[in-house]
């Protein structure tokens, strides 16, 4: 029959190739009688082999451009929405802080049996070196005191009683406004209630009081009502903090009452 043919029960099976005999390698052992191995068709076996390689080749290069284009753009997405949110959490951060700050003094009043009085100080109504502090007594300290030693240093037992703008951001940012520029009031000892400093004129006093923001935080971008978003302090003659979201600004924040 020739050499390249094998006989099985009087049935010729044609040779089989080198890189198929893995199919074959149990021919013997598995045949009983006139049972033949069947075999999957030759070009079938080589399709698969072509898919397999074509699948083991990776990306190509226009896939690859295609992600890297929707990476970019999701990219120039998120950093705009990123810095927004990080913007609004320190104008958040800072004005629960200065109500943190001003709540605790009143509570100090209360306990001490003593006045405690809050004075502030900005250059200008948007300038950036603006500073709150307390002391304890009649007194008005000066925030902008920097000796721990001067008579007029802020202060409670020897601690300093301050917060600034270096405290939140950038000493070259336009940050917090207040009205008016300079200004104090003491908190009552007996009902923690508001009442005017020595020397303090009912007028002054009365602006302090007058049911419109005391201090407010601000976004950089904009102007007035362009403006993104804008946060305001108000403080009522009973000593109680308000914060509030402007709704006159592009935007507001959410967790605050409008106003």
């Amino acid at each position: 029959m020739g050499g390249n043919n094998y006989l099985t029960s009087g049935s010729l099976i044609p040779a089989v190739p080198r890189h198929l005999s893995l199919y074959y390698s149990h021919l013997k052992g598995n045949c009983q009688g006139n049972a033949i191995l069947m075999m999957p068709p030759v070009d079938k076996i080589r399709r698969s082999s072509h898919k397999s390689k074509r699948s083991s080749q990776g990306f190509t290069l226009i896939e690859l451009v295609i992600v890297m284009v929707i990476v970019a753009i999701g990219v120039a997405l998120a950093v705009p929405t990123w810095s927004t949110i990080v913007e609004k959490r320190k104008l958040t951060s800072a004005m629960e802080q200065v109500s943190s700050f001003l709540s605790y003094a009143q509570g100090e009043a209360v306990k001490r049996n003593d006045e405690v009085t809050i004075s502030w100080n900005t250059p200008g109504g948007h300038n950036a070196n603006w500073c709150i502090g307390a002391s304890l007594g009649a007194d008005v300290c000066d925030c902008t005191e920097t000796v721990s030693t001067e008579s007029d240093y802020c202060e409670i037992d020897d601690v300093p009683f301050l917060i600034s703008q270096t405290d939140f951001v950038d000493i070259t940012e336009e940050f917090m406004h207040m009205k008016p520029k300079v200004g104090s009031f003491s908190f009552d000892p007996i009902r923690g209630v508001m009442t005017n400093t020595v020397g303090q004129t009912a007028a002054d006093f009365d602006e302090i009081i007058d049911d419109d923001y005391l201090f407010y935080v601000h976004s950089r971008k904009g102007s007035g009502s362009t403006r993104e978003f804008e946060l305001q302090l108000q403080m009522n003659i009973t000593g109680r903090v308000r914060i509030c979201t402007d709704t006159d600004r592009v935007r507001t924040i959410g967790g605050y009452p409008t106003c």
